[in-house]
Order: structure tokens, then sequence, then C-alpha cells
């Protein structure tokens, strides 16, 4: 096979806007060609079968736009938003294959056409805000600023849902509104850290300077607690094509589940595995956590 092509192109301009921010805008292709992807052997004995080859090509386009607010009275502030489109043949080299498979038995074995790919989100948003405190800085209480060399930061991110492809039937036979045609909700997440550095030991004072002594680096150690999904928002990630559920397929409660299931030895055993087994956990995003760390710089 052919190595695989890639085409990125990007133009940008940035314009100042006060002494401390900036507005960026950006526009992006970006071409794939001789992607890896299944292609059928035909009239092979004793029967068609399926290999690999350079057929499939994607596009990706778009433009974004940023805001950049530089450290302001302890805050600093990044908003972009961007706008993209992703489409192709084929999002990974055994995507198309099933779809491939109708083509071959319809005598159109070269047959493609243009979808939007699994990684087709077309509308992300990103904000990053950070307020801190630098030495000998920060509000007084109990006589210290408690506050001082430490800052919190957040970063809250939404995007808009990537495509999948939804069935009318739990055998997943008939499509419904084309190959990825449906669309997942939107994810929504902000993460949370917070940092305070304590200082070990400081600067040599002046006097040693003068006297020829070569002063020392100071010794830093970051507290460090870092909140992933602070909210503890349910993304989805992925679902099934027949319920459009991350966690149920539908083929218990569908008429062929209602007829197959009662043959089984324990039904209900049955059902309870099979449910078990379908609450793929990697359909969801990550529930909340929380991490401590400690750094040491010097």
């Amino acid at each position: 096979m052919k190595p695989q092509k890639t085409f990125d192109y990007e133009v940008g301009f940035q314009q100042k806007l006060s002494d401390h921010s900036a507005l960026t805008i950006t526009a992006f292709y970006k071409e794939r060609k001789d992607m890896i992807t299944s292609v059928p052997v035909l009239y092979a004995y004793p029967s068609t079968y399926y290999s690999y080859g350079n057929r499939d090509f994607s596009t990706t386009k778009g433009s974004s736009l940023t805001y950049d607010l530089r450290a302001t009275n302890h805050l600093r502030m990044t908003v972009s938003y961007t706008l993209q489109f992703a489409e192709g043949t084929g999002s990974t080299p055994s995507s198309g294959r099933g779809l491939l498979a109708q083509f071959v038995e319809a005598g159109l074995p070269n047959s493609r056409y243009i979808i939007p790919l699994n990684s087709d989100s077309r509308h992300n948003i990103v904000a990053n805000i950070d307020y801190r405190y630098g030495a000998d800085e920060g509000p007084m209480i109990g006589g210290m600023k408690v506050f001082q060399n430490a800052g919190v930061d957040f970063i809250a991110r939404a995007r808009s849902g990537e495509p999948y492809t939804r069935y009318a039937d739990a055998l997943q036979t008939t499509v419904i509104g084309g190959v990825n045609g449906s669309r997942l909700p939107w994810h929504y997440g902000v993460d949370m850290r917070i940092d305070k550095d304590f200082a070990l030991r400081n600067m040599r004072k002046s006097k040693d300077v003068t006297e020829g002594v070569k002063p020392k680096r100071p010794l830093y150690l970051k507290a460090i607690i870092q909140v992933n999904n602070l909210l503890n928002t349910r993304d989805i990630l992925g679902v099934y094509g027949y319920t459009g559920k991350p966690d149920d397929n539908g083929y218990i409660a569908s008429p062929y589940g209602q007829q197959y299931v009662p043959q089984q030895i324990n039904p209900q055993s049955y059902a309870d595995m099979y449910r078990v087994a379908y609450n793929n956990p990697g359909n969801l995003n990550y529930a909340r956590t929380i991490s401590l760390a400690l750094q040491f710089d010097f």
C-alpha cells in the first residue's frame, strides 16, 4: 500500500484590542488522501473477500476565533470558539465495511459517498480563566497574606455532539436517515485547579551579595488540588444506534429478544448478563475525580 498523504493549510490574523488583550482569527483546511480502507477482491476463489487498500479520503475545514486577555488585576483569560466540518468516505479502515458489502451485493463495488466523520464536532467552545496572587499580594487575614503565590484556574469546555448511525431495528439491518445521520447530545465539562507555592528557602540577603557570597536559588513547594469534571456532568460519548442510549442496545425489549430470550435455559439470568455486557462504561466520560499533588521547584 502507498503511504497516506496529508495537506494542511492555515492562515490567521491577530489584532491588538488593548495593552493586555488581543483577538485572533484563524481559518484552516486539511485534506487527507490515500487513507487505508477495506476493499473487495471480486471473483476470488471460492468467494469474494476483503483486504485493505488506499481508497478513502477526507477533508476538515473551519475557522476559529480566540480572545486572549493577559494578566490584568490578577485575572488571565482565554476564550476560543471553533467551527469545523470534517467529512470523508470513512473514519477508520473498517468503518465502511458494512456499507461496502451492500454495494458489492448490489453490483456497485466502487461506490463511495461523503459522510460526516466520527470526529465531526461542528462547534467547540473552550474558556480558560485563571485568577491568582503573586508574592506579597492578596487580602490580609489574621495578619497574614494567606493567598499570596496562590491561584485558581478553571477550564470550561462545550462542544456539539459527534455523528452516529441510527437503526430502525435491534439487529441493525435498516438505517434511519443515512450513515452518521444522527448526532450525540452536546458535551459539557468544567475542570478546576487550585495551587499555592510555599517558600522553603528565600534568596540570600543583599549583605551576602556584597561579601561575595553567590546567592542561592529559592526553593518552593507547590501544593495542587486538581478536580476534573467539577460539576460531575453525565457526558455521553457513545450510544447504541437502535435506542440512542449509552447503556442499553434495546435487544432484550425488542421483538427479536422477546422471542429468543424465553428459549434460554434461564431467561432471567440470560437477560441480566446480557444487559451487563452491553452496559459499556466507555460510552460515558469519567465522573468527578479529585487529585492531590506536591511539586518541588528548585
